[in-house]
C-alpha cells in the first residue's frame, strides 16, 4: 500500500499509513527528545571575558577576540529591545561589547568597533566606562576620516570628564589625550580627504578577485582578513518571468529532459547570467566553528558577530539580520534548534516556519483549483512570474518522491514526524491568528508532516553547498581551496541541469548564488552547471555516475559520461604542453554563422593567443600574487576561441 502511495506521489496518505501502523511507537519516542538549549549564563560569560583579558594584555588579539565573542554569546541579553530595562542585569554583555571594541580598535576595524561601542553604551551604567568608550569612538572616527563628528564627540567627552570623580592628575592625563585627538581632527580637516579621489577605480572584475584574494590563512586567521565580497549584478536585463535569470536565459520543457535552461543569444565566458538569494539557507552544523563564525541569516563571515536574544546556538552579523532572521524563522526554531542537527532538517523546518498553518492550508486548497494546469505552469504565480521567494516556487521543486527508494521515503516520513513534533514542542508555531489557543488535532499533524516530507526531499535535490574560496600560497604556486559553509535552496538556479563538464558555474557571495558562464555558450544551447565539485573532479565515469545517482537520482548522460571522457586537472606548468591543435574548425560553433573562409587568419589568431597565454602563465608561475584586469580578458578571449573553433 505504501508503494502505491509512492507511485501516486501522495505524501499525505503515506504519512497517514505510517502514523496508523507505527503511531504508538512514534508517539512514545518523540516526547523523549531533549530540546534543552544552552542558556545564557552570567558566570560563564564573566569567566570567558577574564580569559579574553589575559590574551589581550599579552597582545594575542586572535585569542582575545574569540573569548570576547564567546563571552557575548553567553551573556544574558535583553529581549528584543534595549528600552526600559535594568541595565545592571546586563553588565556582562556591556563589558563584553566594550572589551571586544578594544580589540577591534587595535585591528583598525573602525566600523565594527563603533558598532560595539554603541552597543555597550546602550547598556552602560558607569560614567567612567562611558567616557572611555566615547574616547575610543573618537579614535575610530578619526581612523575613518570623519573628523567633524569626532570634533563634536570630543566636546561631549570634555563635559563628561569634568563630572567624573577622579584625581586631578588622572583628569589631566585624559585632558592631554583629548587635546591630541583634537589636534588630529584639525589636521585632518585641513588636509581634507581629496586624496580619496585619486584612489584606484574599481574594476568590473574586483568581485572575482576579491573572493579569491585572501592570502594563505588558516580558518581562524580569516576572521581578521576575509571580507565578504559584494555580489555582482546581472550582465544583462532580468528575464521578465524568472527575475533571478538574465534575459540571456529561458526555461524550456520536454518529456524526456523535463525542465531545462537554454541560451537566448551567444553568451561569452565570464558573463553573469543568474543572481539569486536562496529561498532558505543555513549554516552546516557539522562544519567546525561555522555556526558561531557565520551569520545564520545571510551566511556572512562575522569578525564580530552578535548573539541571538535567547540561545547560544546561532549568531548574526548585525541587528538588521538578527531582526529579519528572528521574524522569518528563528523565533520558531530557537527553542528546539539543538535538535536540528542536519542541514536538511534546518531548511525544511525554516520553510514551514515561514508560513502559518492557515496560510499553508489556504495554499494547498487553492491547488485543487489548478489541477488542469501543467506542472510547469503551476510553478508560476498569477502574474506568470517564477518568484524565488514565493512558497509556490519551493512547493513545486522536484522532490523525486516517485523515484527514490522506499527505504529513503520511509526514513523521510519518520523525520517529517519528528520535525512536526519539534514544531509542537517549540510552542511558537501552532498559534491561532487572533492569538487564541490553537486546538491541534491529528489532521494537522498529518498535514504538516506531509509537507515536511515534500520539503525534506525537495531541499535535498534542489540545494547547493555554499562554499568560500580561500587562496593558498605555497610559495612556489598559488592555488585555491573551497571551504564548506552551509547549504541553500535556490529555486531558480536549481532549474539548471547537471554536466560533468559544465558550461557555467555557481559561486557564492555570502548566501547569494551567482552563476557565471565558464565557456562560450552558443545561442539555443542548453546551459549546464555541476551540482558539486566532486563530480567534475572525479576522472572515472563509473564512480561519477554512481555518486550522481546516489545523490540526485539520475543517470548522467552528459558529453563527458556518454563519451567516457576521463576528466583530469594538471598542474599549470604541465598544461602548457598538454595538447597541440592539429586542425581548426572552418565553421563557427555558433548556430547563426556561415562557413568561415579565412582559415589562415584563424591559425594566426591561435598562434597569437598561444604566445600571450604562455607569457601570462609563466608570469603567474614565477610571481603567483601578480594579477591584472586584462589577464581575465585574455583568459575569456582564449576560452571563447577554443570553444568556437578548436
Amino acid at each position: 500500500k505504501f508503494r502505491q502511495y509512492q507511485k501516486e506521489g501522495n505524501t499525505e496518505d503515506m504519512l497517514k499509513y505510517i502514523y496508523k501502523t507505527n503511531g504508538k511507537e512514534i508517539l512514545q519516542f518523540l516526547p523523549m527528545m531533549d530540546i534543552t538549549n544552552e542558556s545564557k549564563d552570567e558566570s560563564i560569560s564573566t569567566k570567558l571575558r577574564e580569559e579574553g583579558n589575559v590574551f589581550f594584555r599579552r597582545k594575542k588579539l586572535q585569542e582575545a577576540l574569540k573569548k570576547y565573542n564567546e563571552c557575548i554569546f553567553s551573556s544574558p541579553h535583553p529581549k528584543l529591545s534595549f528600552k526600559e530595562i535594568d541595565k545592571k542585569m546586563y553588565t556582562p554583555l556591556a563589558m563584553g561589547y566594550g572589551n571586544r571594541s578594544a580589540v577591534l580598535l587595535q585591528l583598525k576595524e573602525y566600523e565594527l568597533c563603533i558598532c560595539d561601542i554603541d552597543r555597550s553604551l546602550n547598556l552602560c551604567n558607569s560614567k567612567i566606562t562611558q567616557f572611555k568608550l566615547e574616547e575610543r569612538k573618537v579614535k575610530c572616527l578619526i581612523g575613518i576620516e570623519r573628523y567633524q563628528e569626532a570634533q563634536e564627540l570630543l566636546k561631549t567627552c570634555k563635559l563628561l570628564l569634568n563630572t567624573l570623580q577622579l584625581e586631578e592628575k588622572v583628569k589631566e592625563c585624559y585632558r592631554n589625550a583629548l587635546s591630541k585627538l583634537l589636534q588630529q581632527c584639525a589636521q585632518g580637516i585641513k588636509r581634507g580627504t581629496f586624496h580619496s579621489q585619486n584612489k584606484k577605480q574599481k574594476s568590473k572584475y574586483d568581485e572575482i578577485k576579491y573572493a579569491d584574494a585572501s592570502a594563505s590563512f588558516s580558518n581562524d586567521d580569516l576572521i581578521f582578513t576575509y571580507n565578504n565580497p559584494t555580489p555582482p549584478s546581472l550582465d544583462d536585463e532580468p528575464n521578465p518571468t524568472i527575475p533571478a535569470f538574465s534575459c540571456t536565459l529561458k526555461l524550456q520543457y520536454s518529456s524526456d529532459q523535463g525542465k531545462y535552461v537554454v541560451a537566448t543569444r551567444d553568451i561569452k565566458p565570464g558573463e553573469v547570467i543568474a543572481v539569486e538569494t536562496p529561498y532558505t539557507s543555513c549554516i552546516d552544523p557539522e562544519e567546525p566553528n561555522s555556526p558561531l563564525s557565520f551569520c545564520t541569516f545571510c551566511l556572512a563571515r562575522c569578525a564580530a558577530p552578535i548573539p541571538c536574544w535567547e540561545c547560544t546556538n546561532v549568531v548574526f552579523c548585525n541587528e538588521e539580520c538578527r531582526s529579519k532572521g528572528w521574524d522569518t524563522f528563528h523565533m520558531k526554531e530557537c527553542p528546539v534548534y539543538s535538535q536540528l542537527n542536519e542541514t536538511a532538517f534546518i531548511k525544511a523546518y525554516r520553510i514551514i516556519a515561514g508560513q502559518s498553518v492557515e496560510e499553508l492550508k489556504d495554499f494547498v486548497s487553492k491547488l485543487h483549483n489548478e489541477e488542469q494546469r501543467s506542472p510547469l505552469e503551476q510553478m508560476f504565480n498569477e502574474d506568470q512570474i517564477y518568484d524565488s521567494h514565493s512558497y509556490r516556487s519551493v512547493y513545486f521543486l522536484e522532490d523525486n518522491i516517485q523515484t527514490v527508494t522506499t527505504e529513503v521515503l520511509i526514513r523521510s516520513a519518520f523525520k517529517a514526524l519528528m520535525l512536526t513534533q519539534l514544531l509542537i514542542k517549540s510552542n511558537r508555531y501552532f498559534i491561532a491568528n487572533a492569538g487564541d489557543k490553537y486546538v491541534l488535532n491529528e489532521e494537522d499533524v498529518i498535514f504538516i508532516g506531509s509537507l515536511f516530507i515534500r520539503h525534506i526531499l525537495g531541499t535535498k535535490y534542489n540545494s547547493f553547498k555554499i562554499l568560500e574560496t580561500h587562496a593558498i600560497d605555497n610559495k612556489s604556486n598559488l592555488s585555491k581551496k573551497l571551504v564548506g559553509v552551509g547549504s541553500g535552496t535556490y529555486v531558480a538556479e536549481s532549474l539548471f541541469n547537471h554536466s560533468c563538464i559544465p558550461s557555467a558555474m555557481i559561486l557564492f557571495y555570502k548566501n547569494v548564488g551567482v552563476c557565471r558562464s565558464s565557456q562560450f555558450i552558443p545561442s539555443g544551447s542548453q546551459v549546464y552547471v555541476s551540482y558539486a565539485k566532486k563530480y567534475y573532479q572525479e576522472p572515472d565515469r563509473s564512480i561519477r555516475r554512481k555518486k550522481l545517482y546516489d545523490d540526485w537520482c539520475f543517470n548522467c548522460s552528459c558529453d563527458a559520461c556518454e563519451s567516457d571522457c576521463r576528466l583530469s586537472y594538471s598542474d599549470v606548468k604541465e598544461s602548457l604542453n598538454l595538447f597541440t591543435v592539429s586542425k581548426l574548425r572552418t565553421k563557427d560553433r555558433r548556430v547563426s554563422r556561415n562557413n568561415l573562409e579565412r582559415t589562415a587568419s584563424l591559425k594566426l589568431e591561435l598562434d597569437t593567443l598561444g604566445k600571450r597565454n604562455q607569457s601570462l602563465v609563466m608570469r603567474w608561475v614565477n610571481c603567483p600574487c601578480s594579477y591584472e584586469n586584462n589577464d581575465l580578458d585574455l583568459v575569456m578571449e582564449s576560452i571563447e576561441f577554443f570553444d568556437r573553433f578548436v
